[in-house]
């Protein structure tokens, strides 16, 4: 009789002493779990808010690059020259000086055609191009009403001639005797590039996730499958490694 009151008595200042370390281990547990969570949300909303910084960096860089093939003195002289009919030696001058003067100064384009105001190909950096009907595409007829100095950009898309994925930016070429619009010139760019640009970054960010912080992981995974007195520990352990190591 004496020994099962005993037994039940430990029994009991057992169970009472197992509440405080119970409800303490769960409100780490709810802590360090609160802690992965915004750390995480905070490292992903930086890594998206500097992507876009860099597409909106690298679409800028474009737009300029774009117009700065516009006001291209060359480019602009053989248009007229190929409109007013002398087409075979000047299509071969300008495809050359297109390939040999004009790509090299942006490893990001793919291509460039130059058209008349139909919306034709009258010159390019790749063959396939020559002749194609473009004028159905929006940055064609956009630029044939703009003004020197206007730019348009089309959305990521796959070109045919081009045989891959790049981003089209387009801008009107004018004539340097009248101003008037003689045509179109339109660059694609890679846009692996953008990539590229925010890899180093994104990895970078990555040494400091916590997500990818093998203490935190290895102590969660110890919280959610293993045996009381190792939670317990994990818990305790994992909140002093959040406070003094993470804060």
């Amino acid at each position: 009789m004496f020994r099962s009151i005993k037994a039940k008595l430990l029994l009991f200042i057992l169970c009472i002493s197992l509440i405080p370390i119970t409800a303490g281990s769960a409100v780490a547990y709810l802590y360090a779990r609160q802690t992965l969570k915004k750390e995480t949300m905070d490292w992903m909303t930086a890594v998206a808010e500097s992507r876009k910084a860099q597409v909106l960096e690298f679409l800028t860089a474009k737009r300029e690059r774009a117009v700065d093939f516009s006001s291209d003195g060359f480019i602009r002289d053989k248009l007229e020259t190929m409109l007013h009919g002398e087409i075979d030696k000047t299509t071969g001058n300008l495809n050359s000086h297109l390939t040999q003067n004009k790509m090299p100064l942006d490893p990001s384009l793919i291509g460039i055609a130059v058209l008349d105001t139909d919306g034709s190909v009258v010159a390019s950096t790749d063959e396939a191009w020559l002749g194609k009907d473009l004028s159905g595409q929006a940055i064609v007829a956009q630029s044939i009403g703009a003004a020197f100095g206007e730019v348009f950009t089309d959305r990521l898309r796959y070109s045919p001639e081009l045989d891959t994925d790049g981003v089209f930016v387009s801008a009107p070429l004018t004539s340097r005797e009248g101003g008037e619009t003689i045509g179109v010139i339109i660059n694609v760019f890679n846009p692996a590039v953008i990539s590229d640009a925010t890899g180093d970054m994104v990895k970078q960010a990555r040494t400091i996730d916590f997500s990818s912080d093998g203490f935190i992981r290895d102590s969660l995974e110890t919280i959610a499958r293993g045996a009381f007195f190792y939670k317990r520990k994990a818990a305790t352990d994992l909140t002093r490694h959040l406070i003094f190591e993470k804060t």
